[in-house]
């Protein structure tokens, strides 16, 4: 309210300290809030000309739209954002660094490795050359990601030490601390150190009773993964409840989306299939318009079999199958594991299942079998409500897929 606007140099402070205060918003959770204000910033720093400004502004806009899980505005903006980054020598400058490591997260999530890789390579060479510890830390988790995809355990685990190291031998921002020691945590999670977590969730003092704030949400994420790891599935589903609700209410669809799947796991891991399809379910919906990919694939084989109970029989918008085929082009055929059924089918049920696969009628499954059309009745509704389905052309799908036939 103090600086005057009517100079450039005045304009340019105006444009830091409009985006300082949309920084403050941001970490207090209130991401609309916080946009509105960087709009404003942004607007300053044209006025002012204060290009390094607009292109700060517009990576901090970014991380917004990445926390409300809109990424297809966010890879637009930061594309618009990069030709501005060049200098008039050719040099790129410091703070490309960070429209590059946005786009690397943009194409990861989609699963594109080839663009994640191209753009995290550029994101290290540029804050290697300029000395940006966070940035490079940021960029070789990234890197350390797409190694685990790919299989690459060892590498991985290189190079997650290295971004250990950064952490441990630097006061980075806490912003960025807090998340590269949630991202280490899930990824020796990921190898089964589940005492690791556990001593560095003891240190950390958070409680599931307290208070979830925006900045340290991401432990009480670790919390939950911990819970789920060491099957304490009741304390899990209440913990991802309560963070579901907040990031409901806040918008963010990514989030919602990870709660789901996790919401989805504690209920296969109590046995409760049924509502454990039907969670996931409701996270592929929301992840088909932005196209969501690696927070699924990324949680591994259960929910690589869940999907599959998810394409046969709940699957509207057919994006559980592209989801599958993202696991890998052979996943949407595999067969499901009989042990996903709610419950198994006796040997006479798979034997009228087997006659309905055949095509014929009630009357002549009885006569074949020497029982009464009641009790073909029966075995049918039984079949129905063990395999999750309504119709005779959906059990003869389901049937496929567990391999009866």
């Amino acid at each position: 309210d103090l600086v005057p606007d009517t100079d450039p140099l005045s304009q340019s402070v105006r444009s830091v300290a409009t985006g300082a205060l949309a920084k403050t918003i941001f970490l207090r959770g209130d991401l609309d809030g916080a946009r509105r204000i960087y709009d404003q910033a942004v607007e300053i720093g044209k006025i002012a000309n204060n290009v390094e400004m607009i292109i700060n502004t517009n990576s901090d806009i970014c991380d917004v739209l990445l926390e409300q899980g809109k990424f297809r505005q966010a890879e637009r903006l930061l594309l618009e954002t990069l030709p501005m980054t060049v200098r008039v020598d050719g040099q790129r400058l410091p703070i490309t660094a960070r429209v590059y490591s946005g786009l690397s997260k943009v194409y990861y999530e989609w699963n594109q490795f080839e663009q994640a890789e191209h753009f995290t390579h550029l994101c290290l060479e540029v804050s290697q050359q300029w000395g940006n510890i966070e940035q490079q830390a940021i960029g070789i988790i990234m890197s350390a990601k797409v190694e685990q995809a790919n299989g690459n355990l060892e590498k991985a685990q290189g190079l997650m030490r290295t971004v250990d190291q950064i952490n441990r031998d630097n006061r980075l921002y806490p912003w960025n601390s807090i998340r590269i020691e949630a991202a280490l945590d899930r990824f020796w999670l990921s190898l089964g150190s589940l005492e690791r977590v556990s001593q560095r969730i003891k240190t950390s003092g958070i409680n599931p009773a307290d208070e979830i704030t925006y900045l340290h949400e991401v432990k009480y994420l670790t919390l939950l993964r911990w819970q789920l790891a060491c099957e304490d599935y009741d304390s899990a589903l209440s913990l991802a409840e309560r963070m579901l609700q907040k990031a409901q209410n806040d918008r963010r669809t990514l989030q919602v989306v990870e709660l789901l799947v996790l919401k989805a796991l504690a209920y296969l891991g109590k046995k409760d299939t049924a509502v454990a399809v039907t969670t996931l379910s409701r996270s592929v919906v929301l992840a088909q318009p932005e196209g969501y990919k690696r927070v699924f694939l990324d949680e591994g084989e259960l929910v690589l079999k869940m999907l599959h109970l998810v394409k046969s029989n709940q699957d509207a918008t057919g994006y559980a199958r592209e989801l599958l085929e993202a696991f890998s082009p052979a996943s949407s055929t595999v067969p499901v594991p009989i042990q996903l059924l709610i419950e198994p089918l006796s040997v006479r049920e798979i034997e009228v299942l087997k006659l309905i696969e055949a095509g014929l009628s009630n009357q002549e499954i009885a006569s074949r079998l020497f029982i009464s059309i009641t009790t073909v009745k029966k075995h049918i509704s039984n079949i129905y409500a063990k395999l999750d389905v309504k119709t005779r052309t959906q059990a003869v799908s389901r049937g496929k897929e567990l391999g009866f036939f």
